[in-house]
C-alpha cells in the first residue's frame, strides 16, 4: 500500500488499488468511504461511480457481498519486486 500512496502523493498512476481498499478495509478495519473520500482528496481525476463503486466492491456491501480479501504482501512481491 504505502507505494501505491507514494505514487498518488507524485501525480502517477497507481496500478493496484484493489490491494490498498482491501489492505484498507480488510485489515485495519476503516470505512471503505473514509478509503474512497481519500483517494478522491488525492487524485487530480477520477471517476466518482467508479471510485466508489470498486471501493463497496472491495468491501463486500451491495448486493455482492463477496468476502474479498486480498494478501497485500503476495501482491507487493507479485506487482512491485523492488518496492519501487
Amino acid at each position: 500500500m504505502y507505494g501505491n500512496t507514494v505514487q498518488l502523493y507524485t501525480s502517477c498512476p497507481v496500478n493496484h488499488k484493489q490491494s490498498d481498499a482491501s489492505f484498507l478495509v480488510k485489515d485495519l478495519q476503516l470505512n471503505w468511504r473514509a478509503g474512497a473520500a481519500w483517494f478522491e482528496h488525492l487524485l487530480m481525476e477520477y471517476d466518482v461511480a467508479s471510485n466508489r463503486g470498486n471501493w463497496a466492491y472491495q468491501a463486500g456491501v451491495g448486493t455482492d457481498t463477496r468476502d474479498r480479501w486480498f494478501n497485500v504482501v503476495e501482491q507487493s512481491r507479485r506487482y512491485d519486486p523492488k518496492a519501487d
